[in-house]
């Protein structure tokens, strides 16, 4: 999936998506937004944690097969986190 998406770019994998271009290639449900504006407020996250968790989120829903990133897809990236 990822080869896929990023055919024709410098990107190699989800992990290399550029801070400026997460929000291109992590689309969100109405839920998940929800759950990132929830963790934004109870863990202090910064735009560059954000963008982590977005890129996690991001491969986790590609295990899943889904095209756009929900809620579940967040809260579990969201656990990987340290801290």
């Amino acid at each position: 999936l990822q080869r896929d998406r990023f055919l024709g770019t410098d990107i190699a994998c989800n992990a290399g998506i550029p801070g400026s271009q997460v929000r291109t290639y992590c689309h969100l449900t109405k839920q998940a937004e929800q759950v990132l504006a929830q963790a934004f407020d109870r863990l202090g996250l910064s735009a560059r944690g954000a963008d982590k968790i977005l890129r996690t989120a991001r491969t986790i829903a590609d295990l899943d097969g889904a095209l756009e990133l929900d809620s579940a897809h967040l809260a579990e990236a969201i656990s990987y986190r340290p801290g």
